[in-house]
């Protein structure tokens, strides 16, 4: 009878832990109903596997299976339901082969539409590169057309628009003036002054350093020799200027046009 105490406690314990399990796989089943009712097909899968791990029910692997179908799983339902038909009566096979046919159609048809989203991915970015492609081509034959086209601009508007004779005739003819200017006050000025020390006419002071000559005419004499000899200085002065301004021209404009006239033809 001692002996009995023992083994019949076992049997006791077991039997209320076996409807603890029990009951919470039912509740967990009941949850994964609700769940799929609401849409919530990933959670209603975690939910029907923990039922399954605690109760061995191959009922709920059929559960499994239709959440993992309705979730997008395919494959992982194709298992499920292949593992279910293992266990289920004879008169569901045949519903269940039904089933699995079905999914197989699915799996086939969600591989050609990903071929085919992958091919048409394929297509989209080899376009799009080929058009990066023909764009930097583009580009870079304006850049070539620019580059070539700006030196020749260049060398033509130099060869078409030569230095302007106008300016450099008028700055010689100025020259020339100031020149003719120049020689005649000094040539004037010297007349004067020649007059002006005539001992005939004239005397050295010796005190002042001046020549002192008699009669009226020397205060003429004297602003006369002035004026002159003013032209002579500013004609002599305006000469080097102008000679030395018409000859710079005439060098720049003959150097940038020969060095221009070279770099069009180098490029050719």
């Amino acid at each position: 009878m001692g002996r009995l105490i023992p083994i019949v406690l076992f049997w006791l314990f077991s039997g209320i832990a076996l409807a603890d399990d029990d009951e919470r796989a039912k509740q967990l089943y009941k949850n994964g109903i609700m769940l799929i009712e609401e849409g919530h097909y990933e959670e209603a899968i975690e939910a029907f596997q923990a039922a399954y791990d605690i109760s061995k029910r191959e009922l709920l692997l059929f559960n499994i299976a239709s959440a993992q179908e309705q979730a997008g799983h395919l494959e992982e339902a194709r298992k499920s339901f292949t593992r279910y038909r293992v266990y289920a009566p004879v008169e569901e096979h045949e519903g269940i082969k039904i089933r699995i046919a079905a999914i197989d159609v699915k799996i086939e048809e969600a591989k050609k539409e990903e071929t085919a989203n992958a091919e048409k991915k394929a297509q989209e970015e080899k376009a799009a590169q080929e058009a990066a492609l023909i764009e930097a081509q583009r580009e870079a034959e304006v850049k070539d057309a620019a580059a070539v086209a700006a030196p020749n601009q260049d060398a033509t508007a130099t060869i078409k628009q030569p230095p302007s004779k106008g300016k450099t005739a008028a700055i010689w003819s100025a020259s020339a003036v100031s020149l003719g200017a120049a020689v005649f006050g000094t040539l004037k000025s010297r007349q004067i002054l020649s007059e002006l020390t005539d001992p005939q006419n004239c005397r050295l002071d010796n005190v002042s350093g001046d020549y002192l000559c008699i009669g009226a005419e020397r205060v003429g004499m004297d602003e006369q020799y002035q004026t002159y000899a003013l032209m002579a200085d500013i004609g002599w002065g305006l000469t080097i200027v102008s000679a030395g301004t018409g000859a710079v021209m005439q060098f720049s404009h003959g150097a940038s046009g020969t060095k221009t006239l070279f770099q069009w033809q180098g490029r050719f």
